[in-house]
C-alpha cells in the first residue's frame, strides 16, 4: 500500500498499486508525484517506482515487440517533445493578453519583495534565500493555473509558502550554489547548468519533486535540447530588456509574458 501526495498538496491513502493506476488515468497524479509505501517515510517521485507505473500499451502491428520502454532513473520518456522557443514566446503574449490583471499584478508584487529584499543592509539581504524560491513558485502555479484553465487568485501568489516551502527554499539555494561554483570555475559550466536548472523550482512546486531530484529531471530533460532551452531563456531576456527601454513601464508587460513563456515551455515538456 502507497500514501500520494495529491495537487493540493494532501497526503492521501493508504492506496494500492491499482487504485494509483486509476489515479494516473484520472490526471489526478503523474510520474512526477510524491509518493511513499505504507512502511516507509521517505518520499520518491511515483516514476522511480515500477509497479506504479500504468502498463506499457500494446505495440502496434508492425512494431518490434517486447522492446523495453527505454526511460531514464527519474520515469521520463528517452524523447521529450521538441521545444518550440518562438511559439513559447508568442502563447506567452497571448495567455498575458486574455488574463492581464492576475498576471501582471502577481508578477508586479513578486519582483517588487524580490528586487526590494535584493536591496536591503546585510545580514537582512539573506532573507531573499529563503523567500525567492517560494515566491516564485506561488508566480509559476498562478501562469500555470492560467495555461490549464484552472481558476487563481491572488494570493496564490503565496502558495509556495504554504504547500512546498522548505522544498522550495532548498531548490532555490542548491540551483544558486551550483550555477555560482560553475560560474566561478569556468563560466561554460554556470552557463550550461543555469540553463540545465530553467524549470526546477516548478518541478517542485507543480509536481511536488524534491529539490535533489528536480535538479537530475530538469537537467536530464533540458540537455537533450539545450541550445533550444537557451535560445528561449534569450528570447525571454530580450523581451525583459525591451519592456525596461520601453521607459520602464514596458517591463510590466514585458515581465509577465517571458514568465508565461517559460511556462509554456514547462508545460510541453512536463505536463500530462
Amino acid at each position: 500500500m502507497y500514501y500520494l501526495i495529491g495537487a493540493d498538496g494532501k497526503s492521501n491513502g493508504p492506496l494500492s498499486a491499482a487504485d494509483i493506476h486509476q489515479w494516473i488515468a484520472e490526471g489526478r497524479a503523474s510520474k512526477y508525484s510524491r509518493v511513499r509505501r505504507a512502511d516507509e517515510e521517505g518520499w520518491q517521485a511515483l516514476g522511480a517506482i515500477a509497479e506504479l507505473l500504468p502498463p506499457a500499451p500494446a505495440p502496434e502491428e508492425g512494431e518490434a515487440a517486447g522492446t523495453p520502454a527505454m526511460a531514464t532513473e527519474t520515469g521520463l520518456a528517452a524523447e521529450p517533445p521538441a521545444l518550440d522557443a518562438g511559439r513559447c514566446v508568442a502563447r506567452g503574449w497571448t495567455l498575458v493578453r486574455d488574463h492581464p490583471l492576475i498576471l501582471i499584478g502577481s508578477t508586479i508584487v513578486a519582483w517588487s519583495l524580490m528586487l526590494g529584499i535584493a536591496y536591503l543592509p546585510r545580514p537582512f539581504y539573506l532573507l531573499g534565500s529563503v523567500v525567492n524560491g517560494p515566491l516564485l513558485g506561488g508566480l509559476y502555479a498562478i501562469h500555470l493555473g492560467c495555461i490549464r484553465g484552472l481558476a487563481v487568485r491572488p494570493d496564490d501568489l503565496f502558495s509556495g509558502f504554504r504547500m512546498a516551502f522548505v522544498p522550495l527554499v532548498l531548490a532555490g539555494l542548491l540551483c544558486g550554489a551550483l550555477t555560482t561554483i560553475g560560474l566561478l570555475l569556468f563560466v561554460v559550466p554556470g552557463i550550461y547548468l543555469l540553463v540545465c536548472f530553467m524549470f526546477v523550482i516548478p518541478l517542485v512546486m507543480d509536481k511536488r519533486l524534491e529539490p535533489w531530484a528536480a535538479l537530475k529531471v530538469s537537467r536530464a530533460v533540458v540537455h537533450r535540447q539545450w541550445w533550444t532551452a537557451f535560445a528561449l531563456l534569450l528570447i525571454v531576456a530580450l523581451v525583459a530588456l525591451a519592456g525596461l527601454l520601453a521607459f520602464g513601464i514596458g517591463v510590466l508587460v514585458a515581465g509577465p509574458v517571458a514568465t508565461a513563456a517559460l511556462m509554456y515551455a514547462y508545460e510541453d515538456l512536463f505536463g500530462d
